[in-house]
């Protein structure tokens, strides 16, 4: 005789089963004392499962966790803007280091004369901003790649 599996007969004890097949089950169970047993073993621990209170958490345990939450959310998307905006900045700032002197390099090539002023006070600075920039960058992703997993 084949014997009811326990996912129906588990099923059946808390009444999640189609109405054709309770009288089968029902059937079954009054003829098989190996799932009768099983049966009356599934409803006691089912019973026993019943009548465990639930552990709830305080309100101040459910408020502190719920405000830490939202505070780590927060932080995570400072860091998210900051990071973007840190790139692009770095992007542009290494992109403007590159180009300046190579407009620089080209405009004196077609006799466009550029003042020393006008690098000392312009150009260099920018390329060195753009420098400081990129190793900065190079020093946030190492970190966060070594300390942050």
């Amino acid at each position: 005789m084949k014997h009811i599996e326990q996912n129906i007969l588990w099923a059946y004890i808390i009444d999640d089963i189609e109405p054709k097949n309770i009288e089968i089950i029902k059937h079954h169970l009054d003829v098989c004392p190996t799932c009768k047993y099983e049966y009356e073993v599934q409803v006691k621990l089912h019973n026993e499962l019943y009548e465990i209170d639930e552990d709830m958490p305080s309100l101040d345990f459910s408020t502190s966790i719920i405000n830490k939450l939202e505070k780590n959310l927060k932080i995570e998307r400072a860091n998210q803007f900051w990071l973007k905006f840190a790139k692009t900045a770095i992007i542009g700032a290494i992109v403007i280091s590159v180009i300046l002197p190579m407009i620089v390099l080209i405009l004196q090539r077609v006799d466009f004369t550029i003042s020393n002023a006008y690098l000392h006070k312009v150009i260099f600075p920018l390329s060195s901003i753009g420098l400081i920039l990129w190793a900065f960058y190079g020093m946030d992703v190492f970190l966060r790649r070594t300390y942050v997993k």
